[in-house]
């Protein structure tokens, strides 16, 4: 019997622009001390480091996506630092010169707000509005609610600004209100007048569907975004399209269309140098290999991510990466090797409360226990995996905690509670549009029935699995259900 051993986990790409990088500062006349030149550049190239580090190391809540990009949170807040050094001023000094040294950036915040809060009270709105867009850029990262607050009072006070209506739906689908993040990506697309961030958009609100489940909604946005970007020649949207759609052909089990996307992505990313992007995509071909029994493709995929992330302190790339070399040394046997990897892939997600990449580590050590006959260690895992799926809405990380839960009762005699378990997958999977889950699924079913000697349904089960793994190209399970048929007279 076969299992599924936490090959759903995949990154897609969150595309937000191109924006050029601001300059060096452009002084006006100075009030209060005057701020030296220097310190400005210098505060400003620190922004860029600090916000490039970020971006390496955060972990969205959102279970399937990367960090954002950071063109325009780097533009904004070295738009604040240009704002802090024309108000001059002790108390702005000591702010640029505190995060130039330590990176913290709670004093410019502090003295951001307050200029924004005072050019609001003086009814400069658009003034205001832009100070507090650069709050939202120097809180992105630092404090998730603090920039949501900032990033709607910029809303409040400069209605429709498309990039501030494009955060407020990626902060609220970091923190997993999908239902807003999608009224305000909605708001972009609707007005409409700003081509370049709607192409961007497209590619987020696909991004939301995947995460929803709904793979045919994805699609169609994924696919409008590649038609946008493709007109505006926008190669960093193009291929963040092509990634979405190698996603959901993957997803539903349809192999050689997501290896076509996902090379078409990885030619683009690795053109324009983008590393993080060329890493994501690498980890998801290394997905599809490893379904498709190509292991030593495989490994080399997944060593690829693991290098550019670990050298981009990517640590949510690094912690998949890891667990799926540990899928990939559990399938050739070498269970010691698997579950370190996958130990290493916990660590680093408990130690960033990445809670999606805990219920991935989690499910994946479950499979290792189950390979070695610890099935009630399995269970406590598999059980573990569940919980937090649930808790995170992921109605594919449900559908597979299900099934590896079934599993691990099945393989303790505990028939009824596994066919309860694999029927739930199996309604999940009808649902997403996952054959080769349903697949799956239908193939456990029938081993239930067959143990029962209920051979009439385990063919009938077996015979959905052989049709479904034959359609997605999974021949050898196609071959391996035709000899269980063959040994049951189905």
């Amino acid at each position: 019997m076969r299992c599924f051993v936490g090959f759903w986990k995949k990154f897609f790409t969150a595309f937000l622009s191109d924006a050029l990088i601001g300059g060096g500062a452009k002084l006006a006349e100075l009030h209060g001390v005057p701020i030296p030149e220097t310190l400005v550049s210098g505060a400003k190239a620190a922004v860029e480091q600090w916000i490039d580090a970020k971006l390496g190391a955060w972990q969205r809540s959102a279970p399937c996506s990367r960090p954002e990009d950071n063109s325009i949170l780097i533009k904004d807040a070295q738009a604040g630092i240009t704002r802090l050094a024309k108000t001059g001023g002790e108390s702005a000094r000591d702010a640029l010169e505190r995060f130039t040294k330590t990176k913290d950036p709670d004093l410019i915040i502090k003295a951001l707000r307050s200029i924004a809060e005072d050019s609001a009270r003086a009814a400069r709105n658009k003034e205001a509005a832009e100070a507090y867009r650069e709050v939202g850029a120097f809180s992105f990262f630092a404090d998730t609610n603090a920039a949501l607050e900032a990033y709607t009072k910029a809303e409040t006070l400069d209605p429709g600004d498309p990039e501030t209506l494009n955060r407020l739906g990626l902060l609220y689908q970091r923190i997993g209100d999908l239902d807003k993040a999608q009224a305000f990506f909605g708001k972009i697309v609707t007005n409409g007048r700003d081509k370049e961030t709607v192409a961007r958009v497209l590619v987020n609100l696909g991004n939301l569907f995947y995460l929803r489940g709904n793979f045919s909604t994805a699609e169609t946005y994924f696919g409008q975004a590649l038609k946008a970007n493709q007109a505006r020649n926008n190669k960093a949207g193009i291929a963040a399209a092509y990634n979405g759609l190698g996603l959901i052909s993957e997803s539903r089990g349809d192999f050689d269309r997501a290896q076509k996307f996902y090379g078409e992505a990885l030619k683009l990313y690795e053109a324009a140098n983008q590393l993080g992007d060329t890493a994501v995509v690498y980890g998801n071909l290394g997905n599809v290999f490893l379904i498709l029994g190509n292991l030593d493709r495989a490994e080399e995929a997944f060593k690829r991510a693991l290098r550019l992330n670990e050298s981009l302190g990517r640590r949510e790339g690094a912690a998949l990466n890891y667990g799926g070399l540990g899928n990939l040394y559990g399938v050739m046997g070498d269970f010691s090797r698997a579950e370190s990897a996958h130990r290493k892939s916990l660590e680093i997600a408990e130690s960033m409360n990445a809670k999606q990449i805990v219920a991935t580590a989690k499910a994946n050590l479950g499979n290792v226990y189950g390979s070695q006959g610890n099935h009630k260690a399995a269970e406590a895992m598999h059980a573990a995996a569940l919980d937090l799926n649930l808790a995170l809405n992921n109605t594919e990380g449900m559908a597979y905690a299900y099934g590896n839960l079934g599993m691990a009762v099945f393989q303790q005699g505990d028939f009824q509670r596994a066919r309860d378990l694999f029927h739930k997958a199996l309604a999940l999977n009808e649902a997403l549009g996952s054959r080769e889950g349903q697949a799956n699924n239908h193939e456990n079913l029938g081993l239930i029935a067959f143990r029962q000697n209920e051979r009439v349904l385990a063919c009938s089960h077996w015979r959905n699995a052989r049709d479904l793994y034959s359609h997605v190209g999974l021949d050898h399970l196609r071959q391996k259900i035709e000899g269980w048929m063959s040994h049951a007279g189905c």
